[in-house]
C-alpha cells in the first residue's frame, strides 16, 4: 500500500471551518509515517500497513528522514515488545518478581519481556536467561508468532514443508512445521528454512502481518464494523463548520495511527474547499479478523473545488467515491488507521 493523500479526508477538510490543532493531540510526528526505504522492499505493502497502524516505527535520519530499514537485523527484546504491542497484552500478575536475570531493571523493553514470558510466548534460554541484545533468528521468530497467536489461529489442515535443514527433533521444529503449513513462513530457498539466520526487522514485520490477517477467533460482526463506517461517515459529513472541539472529538472517536496523523496535519494546512458528495455509499466487509478488518464503501460520486497553487487557479474534479477502511481493535473499539480511495500518489506527485 503506497502512501496517497486521502480524498475521504479532503472531503472532510472540505465541510469543515479550518483551524489549527493542538500539537499535543498527536504524539506521533506525520512525516514518521512515511519510510522511503520500506516501498521497493518485497515486503513493502505488509511493512507500510504495520507502520500505518502504529505496530512499527521508523528510526529517523540526520537529515530528517524517517526509514525502516528492513534489512537490519532486529534483536530478541524488540520482536518480543511487538508481538505484545500488536497483541495489546498485559501482565497476567500484579506479582513484581521478575523471570530473567540478564534483562536489567534500566532496559527499555523490560515490562514487555515480562509480558511475553507471562503469556508464554518466550521461554528464555535456560538458566533464567533471556538474551534481550542477542538478534533474534528466523527459528525463533516463527516459534514466537505460533505460542502468541495458539488461540486466535488454527495451524491444521494445512501442508507443512519439509526444510532439510531443519532437524526433525529441534525445539523449534514443531512450531516451523505449524508455521509453513498455513504459509505464515516460507524457506530461504525451495529447500531450506534458514535454521539459525538472523532474522531482519522486513522478515519479522512481514510474519506477523500474516498472523494478524489470519486471526479467525472471537471475530467482531459484519454489521458492528458497517455500523461504525456509518457512523463515521455520518460525523464526516455533520462537520460543516464545525468548531476545533468538534474536530478533536471526531479525530479522536474515529481515528488511530497514519490517519490520525494526517488528519492533525491537514486541518492545519487547510487548503481544500466545496465539495460535494452524491449518493448514499454501501458498505461491505471486505476482511474480517480478531484484530485488523477492511469495509470498503460504494455507491457515491463526489465533486471538489480546491486551489491548486502549483496552477494558481481553481480546479475541479468529479469521479467515483469508493472509499476503503482499513481498521484497528484498540481494547473494545475499532478505530480506522488508514483510508484508501482515489487520489494522487503521495511519492510520485508530491515527493518528487
Amino acid at each position: 500500500m503506497k502512501k496517497v493523500y486521502m480524498l475521504l479526508l479532503a472531503v472532510l477538510l472540505a465541510f469543515t471551518a479550518i483551524m489549527p490543532m493542538s500539537a499535543s493531540a498527536q504524539t506521533r510526528d506525520f512525516d514518521s509515517y512515511f519510510l522511503f526505504d520500506v516501498w521497493d522492499h518485497w515486503g513493502a505493502d505488509q511493512l507500510d500497513d504495520l507502520v500505518n497502524a502504529d505496530i512499527f516505527g521508523g528510526y529517523k535520519t540526520s537529515q530528517g528522514d524517517y526509514e525502516f530499514r528492513p534489512n537490519r537485523t532486529i534483536t530478541r527484546a524488540e520482536f518480543a515488545a511487538i508481538i505484545v504491542r500488536s497483541l495489546q497484552l498485559t501482565r497476567k500478575s500484579a506479582s513484581t518478581s521478575y523471570p530473567f536475570t540478564d534483562v536489567p531493571a534500566n532496559h527499555a523493553l523490560r515490562n514487555e519481556i515480562a509480558i511475553a514470558s507471562d503469556h508464554g510466548i518466550i521461554a528464555g534460554l535456560g538458566g533464567g536467561k533471556f538474551g534481550p541484545n542477542q538478534n533474534v533468528t528466523r527459528e525463533q521468530i516463527a516459534s514466537m508468532i505460533v505460542r502468541a497467536f495458539s488461540d486466535t489461529i488454527s495451524f491444521t489442515g494445512g501442508t507443512a514443508k519439509n526444510f532439510t535443514d531443519v532437524p526433525a527433533g529441534h525445539w523449534a521444529a514443531a512450531d516451523i512445521k505449524k508455521a509453513s503449513s498455513i504459509g505464515l513462513v516460507s524457506g530461504v530457498s525451495q529447500t531450506t528454512f534458514g535454521m539459525g539466520r538472523a532474522a531482519t526487522r522486513g522478515e519479522a514485520g512481514v510474519l506477523l502481518h500474516r498472523a494478524l490477517n489470519r486471526e479467525t477467533k472471537n471475530l467482531t460482526s459484519a454489521d458492528t464494523l458497517v455500523s461504525l463506517a456509518n457512523s463515521y461517515q455520518t460525523s464526516l459529513l455533520s462537520l460543516d463548520n464545525a468548531t476545533k472541539t468538534q474536530l478533536t472529538n471526531h479525530i479522536n472517536t474515529y481515528y488511530t495511527g497514519f490517519q490520525k496523523a494526517f488528519a492533525t496535519e491537514a486541518y492545519e494546512f487547510g487548503y481544500l474547499e466545496d465539495t460535494t458528495i452524491n449518493g448514499k455509499l454501501t458498505f461491505t466487509v471486505k476482511s474480517n479478523n480478531t484484530r485488523f478488518a477492511k469495509v470498503q464503501g460504494k455507491g457515491a460520486t463526489i465533486t471538489i473545488n480546491y486551489y491548486d497553487p502549483d496552477l494558481r487557479r481553481n480546479v475541479t474534479e468529479s469521479f467515483d467515491y469508493e472509499p476503503t477502511f482499513y481498521m484497528k481493535k484498540i481494547g473494545s473499539s475499532w478505530k480506522i488507521y488508514y483510508v484508501e480511495d482515489f487520489s494522487f500518489d503521495y511519492e510520485e506527485d508530491y515527493l518528487y
